[in-house]
């Protein structure tokens, strides 16, 4: 318990909530977001189709759509963003240690039970994250997949992610991982009487959503 609520101070710390002097952060979500999730902002149509997924009552086949692996990638033997983010948020050895081993957990989590090096999956769980947060909504399985598919379809026929390099596309699927990751300890810990932790979450659920383009309660 104490290791979980010094990472919930270093994330809380990076969206400038414990620490405004962090607010300049270049790796805080305030800029690894927005560089990053700026690339896939959706127009209103798609963003349409987006909100109707969470209204589907079942599920459409996935031969209806692209194959997932359109929006794989070939992973580097290391991850890109995810050191630079911990290396700006920590401030010694042990935060950074701290914080990286509560990242990786993340990372395996999430990889266990998703497709690992795709982007559309990593989005939509970032995006599942935030909705089920903002909206206090929980989104069912089939819908979280219908989800994941139409982000698929979406990516898959983008020209600018068509074209992204290996590199590029590795960067955005670790920052949709952290994003969803961040939204889903935080909103745990607000469930538990962390008050501090819940407003962090709005927060950044908020900010995921409005910077890919989709409407937040919060604005």
């Amino acid at each position: 318990m104490q290791r979980t609520n010094r990472v919930l101070l270093l994330l809380l710390i990076a969206l400038g909530i414990a620490h405004p002097a962090h607010a300049d952060n270049p790796y805080g979500p305030n800029s690894w977001s927005s560089h990053l999730l700026d690339q896939v902002r959706v127009h209103e149509q798609q963003r349409d189709q987006f909100e109707r997924v969470l209204t589907a009552t079942r599920r459409v086949s996935s031969a209806n759509h692209e194959p997932y692996a359109r929006t794989d990638f070939a992973a580097a033997a290391k991850r890109l963003v995810v050191d630079a983010y911990v290396a700006s948020l920590a401030q010694d050895p042990e935060q950074r240690r701290v914080l990286g081993i509560a990242i990786a957990q993340v990372f395996e989590a999430y990889e266990k039970q998703a497709r690992k090096n795709n982007v559309a999956g990593a989005l939509a769980f970032a995006i599942a994250a935030a909705i089920t947060v903002d909206r206090s909504i929980e989104m069912t399985a089939d819908q979280r997949e219908e989800l994941a598919l139409a982000v698929n379809d979406y990516l898959a026929k983008q020209p600018a992610f068509i074209h992204a390099t290996a590199t590029q596309r590795q960067e955005l699927y670790e920052t949709c991982v952290v994003a969803g990751g961040m939204i889903v300890m935080f909103a745990a810990a607000g469930k538990q009487g962390d008050g501090t932790s819940a407003k962090a979450a709005k927060l950044l659920a908020a900010q995921v959503l409005t910077t890919i383009g989709m409407t937040s309660t919060q604005h």
